[in-house]
């Protein structure tokens, strides 16, 4: 997160300069926060820190050693996620029937096999099909753990174009590329 100081001069108007030492300390009950102060040359300072935990966090600006404008500050941190950790637990995808002259199927009832095995061959269970019944069937399922993973789409027991397809794990943000 970032924030701004705008300090006044003495007549309380916006200053037109920068130059001024200003200190900002960020204090969380586990450590201090870094924090950078960036003058912007036009009277105005961006302070830019990046929280760790959430929580309180108390802010404290000074500037020569004396605190500004009712410092110190709390600001309650909520926790985010974080996008070193996040992750797609679940796929979905959405097979679209065709006939012979690759025009839309409009009602369901074709007969679709998914299927899903991991590099030693071994099925994956967590999969639902469901015929939506206007021609078009959707497709969920989970992932296990990290790997390859094969996915084969079958109608009345053949690949459908582009099946089998391959499966990289969630941790390399890689969903699906033909085999």
């Amino acid at each position: 997160p970032e924030f701004y100081i705008k300090p006044p001069d003495r007549d309380g108007n916006a200053r037109g300069g920068g130059g001024n030492p200003f200190q900002v300390t960020i204090k969380v009950p586990k450590a201090p926060v870094p924090a950078t102060t960036t003058d912007n040359g036009d009277g105005t300072y961006t302070v830019n820190y990046e929280p760790a935990d959430h929580g309180d966090h108390v802010i404290q600006v000074t500037l020569r050693g004396k605190p500004v404008a009712n410092s110190p500050y709390t600001v309650a941190v909520k926790e985010g996620a974080s996008w070193e950790y996040t992750l797609i637990e679940r796929y979905q995808f959405t097979i679209r029937s065709k006939t012979k002259a690759d025009t839309n199927k409009l009602v369901g009832g074709e007969e679709f096999n998914v299927s899903i095995q991991d590099s030693n061959s071994a099925p994956v269970n967590d999969i639902s099909l469901t015929d939506v019944g206007d021609g078009s069937y959707l497709c969920d399922f989970g992932i296990p753990a990290p790997g390859e993973y094969n996915l084969s789409v079958q109608l009345n027991g053949h690949d459908i174009r582009g099946s089998p397809f391959k499966i990289v794990s969630p941790q390399n943000n890689n969903f699906t590329k033909p085999l």
